[in-house]
C-alpha cells in the first residue's frame, strides 16, 4: 500500500484496516464472513500489508531492485504479487510506446521479482502480451479502446529475476 494517497484511488494501510473493519461490521452476512475471513488472512501473515514510499516515486517498476532492493525482497518472498491499475501497468511497462505483441516479460524489463497477475482497465495506449492481431481486431471494433475504460486485462507472469545480494540494501 502506498503511505500518502498519491492519487484518489490510492490505498494506505488505516484505509486497508478501516474496510476490514467495516465489513466485519456489515449487517450482509457474506461481507461480514469476508471481513472475518480477510482479517484472519492479515493476522495469519497469509496477506501482508506492505507499506513503501517506493509506490509513490516517479521510478518505472524496472529500477525497483536499485532504488528499493528491501520492497523488491520482501515481494521476491510472496507466491505471487499482484498489481492494479492503469497507473501501475503504465510503471510497470515504463510508460513506453510497445507493440501490442510484444511479450510480458520482455515489458517488464526485468521487473520480475515473483509471479506477478496485472488487472488493468485500459485507459492509456500501452500494451503488452496481447496475442498477434488481437489490438488490430479490437482497433477495428472500437478505435479508441485504449481510451474509453470499457476494456480491460488480467494477464500473468511466472517468470521470476532473482537480485544480487550484494546490492546494499
Amino acid at each position: 500500500v502506498k503511505t500518502i494517497p498519491w492519487f484518489i484511488s490510492d490505498v494506505t494501510t488505516p484505509d486497508f484496516k478501516w474496510t476490514l473493519e467495516q465489513l466485519k461490521d456489515n449487517g450482509n452476512q457474506s461481507l461480514k464472513s469476508l471481513g472475518e475471513r480477510w482479517s484472519d488472512y492479515v493476522e495469519r501473515g497469509t496477506w501482508q500489508i506492505m507499506e513503501s514510499h517506493f509506490w509513490t516515486l516517479p521510478f518505472e517498476f524496472t529500477y525497483m531492485a536499485k532504488v528499493d532492493p528491501i520492497l523488491y525482497r520482501q515481494l521476491a518472498e510472496a507466491k505471487v504479487a499482484f498489481f492494479k491499475g492503469d497507473l501501475n501497468y503504465r510503471k510497470l511497462f515504463g510508460e513506453r510506446n510497445w507493440d501490442p505483441a510484444t511479450s510480458i516479460d520482455d515489458g517488464l524489463q526485468g521487473f520480475n521479482p515473483t509471479k506477478l497477475c496485472i488487472l488493468r482497465t485500459v485507459k492509456a495506449d500501452i500494451v503488452c502480451g496481447l496475442e498477434e492481431g488481437v489490438a488490430e481486431k479490437i482497433e477495428a471494433q472500437d478505435p479508441k479502446w485504449m481510451e474509453t475504460g470499457n476494456w480491460g486485462l488480467i494477464q500473468f507472469t511466472d517468470k521470476i529475476v532473482q537480485i544480487d545480494d550484494n546490492v546494499n540494501c
